[in-house]
């Protein structure tokens, strides 16, 4: 599992195992991890929300910040693991966070969700593990009806398409010996472009 870690994190709700440079493997600095989920959360704070859905909320990184300014938030994972333990952090709050439910569900499955229910959706740092353009758009279907009218849906943290070859290049190159031949190093490009 992705959330899986053998020691408890330094900060319970700035979680950020499994968050790692996709040039050296290592984690990211903790620094950098909290200018990225600070500018984050001021975008999505901007739209004002008050009853949100997050798919995806993995360890709680946005959960844990946009909650406080809502009166609903509720949040999705398909991993078992950081929905457990979210409702870890969210007992040992001590009640902090009355207004949060949590549970593990697909990202195209709308169980318990009504129409209209929400005025912000937040999908971040999720679409790029989508199984495909269109798992993606019967998501986005489904959102628009939970979404009120004149809601938001905040699309977050997207890879472009167009430069995913670029971009795995960049990687490929990074960890390359210098006496990689450019055959080998295309293969490896084409390889990982596929697999993602």
């Amino acid at each position: 599992s992705t959330y899986k870690q053998t020691s408890a994190p330094v900060d319970p709700v700035f979680n950020i195992a499994g968050w790692n440079s996709s040039y050296t493997g290592e984690p990211i600095p903790s620094a950098q991890m909290r200018d990225w989920v600070d500018q984050t959360v001021e975008r999505i704070l901007s739209l004002r929300p008050r009853r949100v859905l997050e798919i995806g909320c993995g360890t709680g990184l946005l959960l844990f910040r946009v909650a406080p300014h809502c009166s609903i938030f509720h949040g999705t994972d398909l991993t078992a693991a950081s929905i457990e333990y979210l409702k870890r952090q969210l007992a040992l709050a001590e009640g902090a966070f009355q207004n949060v439910t949590v549970s593990q569900q697909r990202g195209d499955d709308f169980t318990g969700i009504q129409t209209g229910s929400f005025d912000t959706v937040i999908l971040n740092s999720v679409v790029q593990y989508f199984p495909g353009v269109e798992y993606l758009l019967d998501i986005l279907k489904r959102v628009i009806e939970t979404v009120e009218p004149g809601g938001s849906v905040f699309l977050g943290d997207l890879r472009s398409l167009p430069l995913l070859r670029a971009f795995h290049a960049a990687v490929e190159l990074q960890n390359a010996a210098s006496s990689l031949d450019t055959k080998t190093l295309l293969q490896r490009v084409e390889r990982a472009a596929e697999q993602e």
